[in-house]
């Protein structure tokens, strides 16, 4: 992403006010989601996704995926995908036609863990 798409990417997350989060299983259906209003909660996501390129290996799977929304208007063209286990954690976008992988801050991804552990409960008592 060069400079001028960082800025404008930056500029589309900034005017996130909303988001859906839903948590998959490793064939893509929908374990679970939540919808989230709370802007600060919005914004602990969004401020979270660095202008680092991630490099994920091919063994990586998806844990989740993210919808962002301004005004009800959903931002990306398809959901992101994300995953937060620690030797893959990155989030995957389609940008201006381009699909970028971008590393998340530790915050970011401590929020995500957090909210699959409120949401999903009984994989935790499997651990």
């Amino acid at each position: 992403m060069n400079r001028k798409s960082s800025d404008t990417f930056r500029q589309v997350l900034s005017v996130a006010d909303s988001m859906e989060i839903a948590f998959i299983d490793p064939s893509g259906k929908v374990i679970t989601k939540k919808m989230i209003t709370h802007q600060p909660e919005v914004w602990l996501l969004t401020g979270t996704i660095t202008n680092t390129n991630a490099t994920p290996s091919k063994e990586c799977v998806f844990h989740a995926t993210v919808q962002l929304f301004s005004q009800g208007k959903p931002l990306f063209v398809q959901p992101a995908a994300l995953n937060f286990e620690p030797t893959c954690q990155h989030i995957a976008f389609l940008y201006e036609e381009k699909i970028y992988k971008k590393k998340f801050l530790v915050e970011g991804v401590e929020y995500l863990q957090g909210l699959k552990d409120e949401l999903l409960p009984e994989e935790n008592s499997l651990k």
